[in-house]
């Protein structure tokens, strides 16, 4: 559940910020620039989260002598 858990977090915050970007054009009228800056950002927010779940799955694999 932990590792579900985690995953789609990764999806939420790749998701949002352009959603978030949507909106804002929309309220503001400047479409499309806010979906462009959303977007850049979810993607290396997922990113960043992507590489940091993969560094601790491989310090587990690591330290339970299981190297590969």
């Amino acid at each position: 559940m932990y590792w579900a858990t985690r995953i789609s977090t990764i999806g939420f915050q790749m998701a949002v910020p352009p959603l978030l970007g949507w909106w804002a054009d929309g309220f503001w009228g400047v479409a499309p620039w806010l979906v462009i800056v959303g977007a850049i950002l979810g993607f290396l927010g997922g990113m960043l989260s992507l590489r940091s779940l993969v560094a601790e799955l491989d310090r587990q694999r690591f330290s339970e002598g299981r190297r590969e």
